[in-house]
């Protein structure tokens, strides 16, 4: 349903029914997208609104210019009597975006008469009790009435994590009148709710005051705290509006610890605690097993610790919900199905969950303001991401983002952000992976994200090492590592990535081998009972055969992984395992597999848009050729190779073996032409550093043409898997490690 609230500020007003703008009640004309960026604009004036989101919310798919933009904002300008020189109304934020700079104050009441919903934000309530074990209600507190105005649509209520986000850039306090009004002004609220509370005797009191729209303040008694927070809820409506009747979500349970029970879980589930929530509102259904909305968080527990169980209640949930025909129920319990089942892993699970997403995602416009649209958009994001469908996983990575913005949660940006900075990475675009990733670890390090932190430091470490910046990659690679011993029990992904990093990089030389083995050895310790962790086992014990001169072994395991991954839909890591296997095939030599790996890597849906992959065959193609026919179709095809491979990991391996047999031939600038562009990769790779120490003895003495190489090398006796690369540079190519 679309949202046809009329929306008005100062003089102005918007219509968007009649698709009219009034300033002091008297039309003035604007064209159609004209109107849609500033409705857009007036429904996001308490923040700084992105130019790609201006040009996703009012062009949608159409490929326009920032240009485009620029001139539409000039139209809007001059409707409303503003200018680019001197603005008052329409402010541009150089190379950011624009913001709608209105009061929001005198504002507030014509809006809400027009219909729109007051926007709300609690303050942390201050434990004066002296009692620690009331300590939760801090956080806690706000979060239970929050979920008593969950269905009153005529109340918006701010996220915690946005509160706190404010409070830090103001020192922690809004005690001042005048940090109230900053505060108010930064959240784009139009109400602060504070709340002390202290006990009186055997029962608690509970002072509250509501400062902004409505000045009020009173205090509320009770024996429990669940019961304070209904009545605070119900002081609150009556305070800003007037008018019966006043609903809630839910009715509490009749007994306090269950009460208690369910705002610790509120609260704990919103520190990401999984394991705790899940057994906190396992109590609450005990007693409350009608509470649908507990029954939905409690399959999201049970999803975030990747627990079988969350089928079951996932399908009983769905059920419930569309017996109640609840919009709102059935979309979110769609979403929470979807992610359990991507969570799991397992055969059909991406085709499984994505029915599920598809199904809340068209459930989506009537709830664009609620929390879980958001994660809606993330599952079709990293759903898509896992298919190899970047354009798709991009669009609705920019979605969530802008889903997310006015929530200022910083823990769901963070995971945007390095979700982004992963998918840059598969896509080849490594420099715009590593400017997402460093943005993701200044705020795993600002807000203590230990699991995330370890996710960005493991797509760090692949971006660095395709930009050929090994010393960096493998710094990022051992902050992981020792981050690992840290993550809480349910982080079973995050371990398990990080296991296989180090693997990679072992394999390619840049680390020592007993850095795998600790990476086997806390792979092993996790549960592999789940799917996702058992697949990254088998990967890692591959990565174990091929780095003890195992192929056989390695071959068994990645066909074993092969398949699963197949038949789980997990496209991307698909892609990477043939990759892998190329690699392995050419440290060994004998490419025997080379036919069965073509009609597998041929026949997968994404062939056609994988260059790497496609560069990576022309690899294999050309190591079989040089065994085969000889250097020139073997350089040929290497040639061939680089005009397809994006930047990054598989196209410094093309060039560096290209300039090897250019090398080998006497073909000295040509060779030094190859490796033109190549950078990082030259100086701190040890093969690029060999190569230029080669080329520059050979430019300086002129010898007789090297001898054509065994191509790929020999096995060196003192071989060591730094040597993985099928370059053609003889026999004296010097194994020990950087």
């Amino acid at each position: 349903m679309e949202d046809t609230a009329v929306v008005v500020w100062g003089q102005c007003e918007l219509r968007p029914l009649q698709r009219e703008l009034l300033i002091a009640g008297q039309p003035r004309h604007l064209p159609p997208r004209a109107f849609s960026l500033l409705l857009h604009l007036a429904r996001q004036r308490h923040r700084v609104v992105p130019k790609q989101e201006l040009l996703d919310a009012v062009w949608g798919s159409t490929d326009v210019s920032d240009n485009v933009l620029a001139r539409t904002v000039m139209v809007v300008r001059q409707a409303l009597g503003d200018s680019a020189e001197a603005p008052r109304l329409l402010r541009t934020v150089h190379r950011v975006g624009y913001r709608l700079q209105v009061d929001d104050a005198p504002a507030a009441s014509a809006s809400r008469s027009s219909g729109a919903r007051p926007r709300l934000a609690w303050l942390p309530v201050h434990n004066d009790t002296g009692d620690p074990g009331l300590d939760w209600v801090i956080w806690g507190l706000p979060l239970l009435c929050a979920r008593e105005l969950m269905e009153d649509e005529r109340f918006s209520v701010l996220a915690n994590e946005t509160v706190q986000h404010a409070l830090a850039t103001l020192g922690g306090s809004a005690a001042a009148p005048q940090d109230e009004a900053r505060l108010r002004a930064l959240l784009g609220v139009e109400v602060l709710v504070h709340a002390r509370l202290e006990r009186q005797g055997p029962a608690l009191s509970l002072d509250y005051s509501l400062q902004g729209l409505a000045n009020v303040q009173g205090q509320l008694q009770e024996a429990d705290v669940s019961l304070l927070s209904l009545r605070l809820v119900q002081a609150l409506e009556r305070a800003l509006v007037p008018a019966p009747p006043w609903r809630h979500a839910a009715t509490p349970p009749a007994d306090p610890l269950v009460r208690q029970a369910l705002g610790r879980a509120t609260a704990v589930s919103a520190q990401e605690h999984w394991d705790q929530a899940a057994r906190l509102l396992r109590v609450v259904l005990d007693v409350c097993p009608d509470d649908l909305w507990v029954r939905i968080q409690y399959l999201r527990a049970l999803a975030n610790l990747a627990d079988p169980q969350a089928l079951v209640v996932g399908d009983e949930v769905l059920r419930l919900a569309q017996t109640r025909q609840d919009p709102r129920l059935i979309a979110a319990a769609h979403e929470a199905c979807g992610r359990a089942i991507l969570n799991l892993g397992g055969p059909e699970a991406l085709v499984r969950s994505q029915h599920h997403l598809d199904a809340a995602l068209a459930l989506t416009p009537a709830f664009e303001e609620e929390d879980w649209v958001c994660r809606v958009y993330l599952g079709q994001a990293i759903g898509a991401e896992m298919q190899r469908d970047y354009p798709r996983a991009e669009r609705f990575y920019r979605l969530a983002a802008r889903a997310n913005a006015p929530t200022g949660n910083r823990l769901r940006e963070t995971v945007i952000l390095s979700n982004q900075a992963v998918l840059a990475c598969h896509g080849g675009e490594l420099l715009l992976a590593r400017e997402r990733g460093l943005a993701a670890l200044a705020l795993c390090t600002e807000h203590g994200l230990t699991a995330n932190l370890v996710d960005v430091l493991g797509c760090l470490a692949l971006t660095e090492a395709g930009l050929g910046l090994w010393d960096s990659a493998r710094a990022r690679c051992e902050a992981a590592q020792a981050k690992v011993q840290a993550l809480p029990r349910n982080e079973h992904d995050s371990a398990a990535w990080v296991g296989l990093i180090a693997g990679w990089l072992t394999l390619e030389g840049q680390g020592p081998r007993d850095w795998h083995e600790a990476a086997m050895q806390c792979i092993g310790a996790l549960d592999l009972t789940q799917p996702r962790v058992a697949l990254t086992w088998s990967l890692a014990e591959g990565l174990q055969a091929a780095l003890a001169d195992q192929p056989a072994q390695a071959d068994a395991r990645w066909d074993a992984a092969l398949v699963a991954l197949t038949e789980a839909g997990h496209l991307e890591l698909v892609h990477l395992l043939l990759r892998w296997r190329v690699g392995l095939w050419r440290h060994r030599g004998q490419p025997t597999d080379l036919a069965a790996w073509q009609a597998t890597a041929q026949a997968l849906p994404a062939w056609a848009e994988d260059r790497a992959l496609q560069a990576t065959w022309h690899h294999a193609l050309a190591a079989q050729a040089m065994q085969d026919s000889g250097p020139d179709e073997a350089l040929a095809l290497l040639q061939a190779g680089l005009a397809l491979a994006p930047s990054g990991h598989t196209r410094h391996l093309l060039a560096t073996d290209a300039a090897g047999l250019l090398l080998a031939q006497g073909r000295l600038a040509d060779a030094r032409l190859c490796l033109q562009g190549l950078g990082c990769w030259l100086e701190r790779h040890p093969l690029g550093r060999w190569l230029v120490q080669r080329l520059d003895a050979a430019q300086a003495e002129p010898a007789p043409a090297v001898a054509e190489p065994a191509w790929p090398p020999h096995r060196l006796p003192s071989w060591d898997p730094m040597i993985m690369v099928s370059s053609s540079i003889g026999q004296d190519f010097p194994p020990q490690a950087s």
